[in-house]
């Protein structure tokens, strides 16, 4: 899929114009979370803004240029927000406090998964934010390809357990029912 190319053209239909509802219910009345958050696939870098303010460095990475571009333009005047143009499984990562991931895991397809798992276990030193979408229905000939929270699991393994599941009652009308709050937290932390 030539990511660029949608975003050029404005066929972007997974942007909502706006921070993902489900993570705003997640974060309403928590303060600060960690030091640092990575959100690959990170698009318009609406998430960036709202991430910003629990964490101390947050990180966008997009394949797509124009996406970075776009989610830089987004992030203006936030000190503590960085986006990056990078590809997620050959990019030289740092550890992250937490990783957020909304529309990335269904956006690979199916036989990659283990290997975005992989890079994950290398990564993630705390926490793993995922918006699972889309739950039950979804084509199997692009993206966004369909995912269940044992996707999420297998592609893992046994060095994270699920420490928050739950319906995303506040998700955009056009996903209602077809997505949930995970967070996968590793049994034990890395970095730390």
């Amino acid at each position: 899929m030539d990511w660029e190319e949608l975003w050029k053209s404005g066929n972007i239909p997974w942007d909502l114009n706006g921070p993902s509802p489900p993570l705003l219910e997640y974060l309403r009345g928590k303060g600060r979370l960690g030091d640092s958050v990575l959100v690959p696939g990170c698009g318009s870098g609406h998430d960036l803004r709202v991430l910003s303010a629990h964490y101390d460095h947050v990180v966008g990475m997009d394949i797509s240029e124009s996406a970075v571009s776009a989610a830089t333009d987004n992030a203006r005047g936030i000190d503590n927000v960085t986006c990056i143009l990078g590809n997620f499984f050959t990019f030289k990562h740092n550890s992250y406090d937490a990783v957020f991931d909304y529309t990335f895991f269904c956006a690979i397809p199916v036989e990659k998964r283990s290997e975005w798992g992989r890079v994950m276990r290398r990564i993630v030193g705390k926490k793993l934010l995922i918006i699972a979408f889309p739950i039950g229905t979804a084509n199997l000939e692009r993206p966004p390809y369909p995912v269940t929270v044992s996707n999420y699991q297998q592609a893992l393994g046994d060095e994270f357990e699920i420490t928050h599941l739950n319906e995303t009652p506040d998700s955009h009308p056009s996903r209602l029912g077809k997505e949930m709050m995970v967070v996968f937290s590793r049994r034990h932390p890395i970095g730390y």
